[in-house]
């Protein structure tokens, strides 16, 4: 069992190696899209806030209150951590340590901190941090950014992230929780593909 763990976590880290070194350059991702962001701030706090995440961002800040900056953060599958970074600029979080398997992609995020004036603010580990982190009460926000629909146990990497949770800390997740394309219909992806076929290119 240990063996074939090692080498999944090896097929991911070579996978998001390779997506980060042939980027895509066109626009055929939702997150692109700056109308499509600020509706989904508008969802979530209200206002048709610029900016994926921003929407998010200004809730948690709403509900924490005088929490406010959270002292340490932990973020699972970070890339390169630009995401975790922004939190910091933003005053949400003091201090993250960010967990991610590929090498190339936490040199890169290395390499950003530095740039940034940051790199004493975040600690990058190449590793597993279901293995490396196990103790009770070990942070006061937990970090999860369209990574935690790529675990292999959704609900264990949950349980795992409420017992590292001090109490008052913050459980921060921003994924899609729908749906994905085989549990569609034939009738409601028909329906989706019309749609995108006649949006106007200002959308793309």
């Amino acid at each position: 069992m240990e063996v074939n763990r090692k080498s999944i976590q090896k097929k991911i880290a070579d996978k998001w190696t390779t997506k980060s070194q042939n980027p895509q350059t066109i626009k055929n991702k939702w997150w692109k899209s700056k109308h499509i962001i600020r509706a989904i701030n508008m969802r979530v706090a209200g206002l048709p806030l610029d900016g994926q995440s921003a929407g998010l961002v200004q809730k948690a800040k709403e509900m924490a209150g005088t929490s406010v900056p959270f002292s340490l953060g932990v973020s699972v599958g970070c890339g390169a951590g630009d995401k975790e970074m922004s939190l910091i600029s933003q005053g949400l979080v003091e201090k993250f340590i960010l967990y991610e398997l590929s090498e190339y992609r936490v040199e890169l995020g290395r390499n950003y901190a530095k740039s940034q004036g940051l790199s004493d603010r975040v600690t990058f580990v190449v590793g597993d941090a279901f293995e490396m982190l196990k103790q009770d009460e070990y942070c006061d926000f937990i970090h999860w950014n369209n990574s935690l629909h790529h675990m292999l146990d959704t609900e264990q990497a949950i349980k795992w992230s409420y017992k590292l949770l001090k109490k008052g800390g913050m459980f921060y997740m921003d994924d899609y929780v729908g749906k994905n394309y085989l549990q569609f219909n034939f009738k409601t992806s028909e329906i989706c593909t019309r749609i995108r076929n006649i949006l106007p290119k200002i959308f793309s």
